[in-house]
């Protein structure tokens, strides 16, 4: 299926989309023609690995875990080893059972009709690879009735890197870093449904 711009999953080239409720991914240039007839639920990333990323982030920063918790998952000494990590959905269940305020923002999320427990917190892998597709994702987020990513803000990912650490991802120009599990940062949830 390709009719000015739409596709299905199966047909789809490597790029940005915004995803469907009915199914369908419109690249962004032709969203004016479908909003009217499709109902958006996702900005999807169709690479190696896809991606759906949620229409809305945190209105404000949320904080990961509390001091006194840790979580009990991998950790990665370096950012090279962290960009692996694809133990998102694993994370943020353990995360959410420990009352992480980020992880419940992203567990309670609701869009369309992928199911709630769907959408999770980013691993460092799927930040980096919303950041390489950074200006059409944020068009596509923006054209279909979302909030692009905050630009001047970091935000957390799921990937451990020391025993109360957590990396992060500055979105205005990607600088990866890593910071203690209490303090605050962004969130966006991200889903691997599709």
């Amino acid at each position: 299926m390709n009719n000015q711009g739409l596709f299905v999953k199966e047909t789809a080239p490597k790029g940005v989309y915004i995803y469907t409720e009915s199914g369908n991914l419109l690249l962004p240039k032709f969203w004016g023609l479908y909003e009217n007839t499709e109902k958006p639920v996702a900005a999807a990333i169709i690479a190696d690995r896809n991606l759906l990323v949620a229409l809305e982030g945190s209105e404000t920063s949320l904080v990961l875990l509390d001091w006194e918790k840790e979580l009990k998952s991998a950790k990665f000494e370096s950012f090279e080893d962290a960009l692996k990590d694809d133990k998102g959905e694993e994370a943020t269940t353990q995360l959410a059972e420990m009352g992480s305020p980020a992880a419940l923002f992203c567990t309670n999320y609701q869009c369309g009709q992928i199911e709630a427990s769907k959408w999770y917190l980013p691993t460092l892998a799927d930040f980096q690879l919303m950041h390489d597709n950074k200006k059409v994702l944020d068009i596509a987020l923006s054209i279909c009735g979302g909030n692009a990513i905050e630009v001047y803000d970091y935000h957390w990912t799921s990937t451990r890197r020391y025993d109360k650490s957590h990396f992060i991802l500055y979105w205005g120009d990607g600088y990866r870093s890593y910071t203690y599990q209490y303090y605050d940062n962004r969130v966006r949830p991200v889903s691997a449904f599709l």
